[in-house]
């Protein structure tokens, strides 16, 4: 498997992160 450019794997931390519920800390459904 190669390496991801770091502005790919940025993005995809960001996209995680933002699927957070901030109450719960776990992931949201919606």
């Amino acid at each position: 498997m190669a390496p991801l450019p770091a502005e790919t794997l940025e993005e995809a931390v960001r996209g995680f992160l933002a699927n957070i519920d901030p109450e719960t800390g776990y992931l949201s459904d919606s």
